[in-house]
């Protein structure tokens, strides 16, 4: 089971995911089932991201400032590139996972399953149908019911658990059929910085254990319909919600 794993280019993840991509690469190229064919890299290094790195620490986000800062000034050595080509496989960084050529390099790379993680795009039906077994997202919420953005730090923020569902992409968002969701912490955290550290090595152990059940029998697993009758969004916590989350003893 070939697969292409597909992240931002930089996210506020500590270390921007090179733990995971570093344990998925090393097990899959000595698993017979299964291994990690490409990567590709969403472009978010821009001037939207820069105006959120000047804004965020007068709205008292300091840590995840650091780690976007981190992360943004850790591309120029190139530790992603680097990581592909020390196994042998393609980088590349992309627009859109929508845009042609990039359909159509997927197509040449014949994968089976697309893996997206903390990516903001969405995407549309001509990719979400090259691989052959179909696209796969980690969605940082507890599905079917919380969908949006920030559901984990929405959840820890008023005590809930908190944790990622994996899930079958459609062309619609966060939905698709559910096939695990874990928790990662049981409300008890107040630093979303030590959480998502913690969210990483969870993600890693949970896709292993996913990915050797897809290639046994080279298909996706039955899963659950992702239906509810008490949807919750949530979407990127405004200044009034941050300082509400700040009064809660919570450090962003």
């Amino acid at each position: 089971m070939k697969i292409l794993v597909v992240t931002s280019q930089t996210t506020y993840m500590p270390g921007n995911y090179q733990r995971l991509l570093e344990g998925l690469l090393e097990t899959g190229s000595n698993d017979p089932g299964w291994s990690i064919d490409a990567i590709a890299s969403v472009k978010t290094l821009n001037g939207s991201l820069i105006k959120t790195i000047i804004g965020l620490p007068f709205l008292g986000v300091f840590n995840l400032t650091h780690e976007l800062i981190k992360n943004s000034w850790e591309l120029l050595f190139r530790k992603r590139e680097r990581l592909a080509k020390e196994h042998n496989i393609p980088h590349r960084l992309v627009t859109s996972m929508n845009e042609e050529s990039v359909i159509e390099w997927v197509k040449n790379l014949n994968v089976d399953l697309i893996l997206n993680i903390r990516t903001r795009n969405i995407y549309g039906e001509n990719i979400l149908k090259t691989p052959t077994l179909g696209c796969i997202n980690i969605h940082h919420g507890m599905l079917p019911e919380y969908r949006g953005t920030f559901c984990d730090l929405y959840a820890l923020s008023e005590g809930r658990e908190a944790g990622f569902s994996i899930h079958k992409m459609e062309k619609r968002v966060d939905a698709g059929k559910i096939f695990k969701v874990v928790t990662v912490d049981p409300g008890n955290e107040k630093n979303y910085r030590n959480y998502l550290k913690k969210t990483e090595d969870i993600e890693l152990e949970e896709l292993l254990l996913f990915f050797n059940e897809c290639s046994k029998k080279m298909s996706l697993p039955e899963g659950i319909q992702n239906k509810t009758t008490n949807k919750i969004y949530t979407k990127n916590p405004n200044r009034k919600l941050i300082q509400e989350f700040k009064k809660k003893g919570f450090i962003l």
